[in-house]
């Protein structure tokens, strides 16, 4: 579910920034993408609906896989796909937690049991 996604996003991304700063002496890059939505499966697979989803939050595959090409090629730990995939989260921190489950439910998924 969504509990269970949400905690491996941010272990990934804390797992990151934690081998980044051990392999800071190496000769090691560590690099943290962020797709966004990605037309796949996967949208689908997690109980959530693509055509809920805004159009313009929607990237296809080979834009995402042109972008992460891009990332490894720059020396950044953090790496988004576009502007939209960096902004959105900020955003969503600065709305209040009722307004954000009422888009979540309303836009992306259906909860259980209608919760």
């Amino acid at each position: 579910g969504l509990a269970v996604y949400g905690a491996t996003k941010a272990f990934v991304s804390s797992f990151s920034e934690s081998l980044a700063c051990e392999l800071a002496d190496s000769n090691i890059d560590v690099h943290c993408f962020y797709p966004g939505f990605t037309s796949t499966h996967f949208i689908e697979s997690s109980g959530m609906e693509m055509q809920k989803i805004p159009r313009w939050m929607i990237r296809t595959p080979e834009y995402v896989a042109s972008r992460i090409v891009k990332a490894l090629k720059k020396d950044h730990l953090w790496y988004y796909s576009d502007f939209r995939t960096k902004f959105l989260p900020l955003i969503g921190s600065l709305i209040p937690q009722r307004l954000k489950i009422s888009i979540f439910k309303n836009l992306f998924w259906e909860l259980p049991n209608g919760k």
